[in-house]
């Protein structure tokens, strides 16, 4: 189950070029009720927990985030970062040490977010995700931006990229559009 934008359908985009798809998360416990969740979970796709990467610990040499992410990583032929996200920035990072090939999304601007929504300590850590930020996606061999070029500006890439918008729209049937447009 998924609180955020990510039901079953946003995998399918992946499965039409791999047979089967392992997304590395946090995963946590269904502690409340599942009203307002969608299920992400489905066919060919699979999950795979990475603690916290968000911590103190993520800066020690053999935390257990980075071990996640090496077995996971090392069970791929390819991995996609979705950036800003630490667990993004931690899977491109074991891609590289373990000379797999991989990709970034980027999504969003981290300066942005952590400044004007995160709590002090991430407004603090705001400059030093925007370095790594920059560094990731410049030397990205793709990149796939999810604006036509603010986040091109913000974050240009020395590889090959490509924009598509990452907004998903439901299907609307004939009659609800008829019906909107005689309102």
């Amino acid at each position: 189950m998924s609180k955020t934008a990510f039901p079953y359908e946003t995998w399918q985009r992946y499965l039409t070029h791999s047979d089967t798809l392992t997304v590395a998360c946090r995963l946590y416990p269904l502690t409340e009720e599942a009203q307002g969740y969608s299920v992400s979970s489905g066919e060919n796709v699979s999950f795979t927990a990475i603690p916290n990467p968000s911590s103190y610990a993520y800066f020690m040499p053999h935390n257990k985030a980075i071990q996640a992410m090496r077995k996971a990583v090392r069970q791929a032929d390819a991995v996609i970062a979705r950036l800003p996200s630490q667990i993004g920035f931690l899977a491109v990072k074991v891609a590289k040490e373990l000379g797999k090939p991989y990709a970034v999304e980027v999504v969003g601007d981290p300066s942005e977010t952590y400044r004007l929504h995160g709590s002090f300590k991430a407004k603090l850590y705001a400059p030093l995700a925007k370095r790594t930020m920059e560094q990731t996606v410049a030397e990205a061999p793709f990149a796939l931006y999810i604006t036509e070029k603010e986040l091109q500006r913000l974050y240009p890439t020395k590889g090959i990229e490509t924009s598509c918008s990452n907004t998903e729209l439901p299907d609307f049937s004939r009659a609800v559009l008829l019906m909107e447009r005689k309102k």
